[in-house]
């Protein structure tokens, strides 16, 4: 490859990893060109990209872009990143959706998360958040449950002091009649 070619291919990589906040790698071997294609379309419904770079080139472009040392191991064989939406959250719920329905391909090699290394058990268990939507109505249920509890027990108070009041009136101590 020509050397002029390779720096704008290198600069045009560095420019779209540099902008991402994390990313996925993952081993694309075992993958036809139709699970390929597949896995591309899954993936951009879920606003991620998906590239295929050559692993030296790979490794010299985090390198530059500070990735940390235990990143980079993971560059190696044929590898693909995974990046776009929020970064290595978005990748890594795409792909576990993709996965479920092509268990044994794709296999998680690693991945970065705002400037940290991620395993592939990391990947996972990033991946197995709930969404934040989710997440932000689950954290208001915890803030909102003692006051609904708070509430019914005010109500409980209420209803048995009136029925305490009913039933001294009604053994006698009413002095109506």
């Amino acid at each position: 490859m020509a050397r002029e070619l390779k720096e704008l291919i290198c600069e045009d990589l560095k420019k779209r990893f540099g902008e991402i906040d994390g990313c996925v790698l993952v081993d694309f071997r075992g993958l036809n060109s139709e699970q390929t294609q597949d896995l591309r379309d899954s993936l951009r419904a879920e606003g991620v990209r998906m590239n295929v770079v050559r692993n030296r080139l790979a490794q010299r472009i985090f390198d530059e872009l500070g990735a940390p040392p235990e990143f980079k191991e993971y560059i190696s064989g044929p590898t693909a990143v995974l990046f776009g939406g929020d970064g290595a959250f978005t990748a890594s719920k795409g792909l576990s959706k993709w996965r479920k329905k092509n268990a044994d391909l794709a296999e998680v090699r690693g991945g970065m998360f705002q400037g940290q290394a991620l395993s592939a058990a990391d990947v996972q268990r990033l991946a197995d958040i709930p969404e934040p939507d989710a997440l932000r109505s689950q954290i208001l249920s915890m803030f909102l449950s003692p006051l609904s509890h708070m509430s019914s027990c005010a109500q409980s108070l209420v209803s048995h002091l009136a029925g305490c009041a009913k039933a001294q009136h009604e053994a006698g101590g009413g002095g109506d009649e």
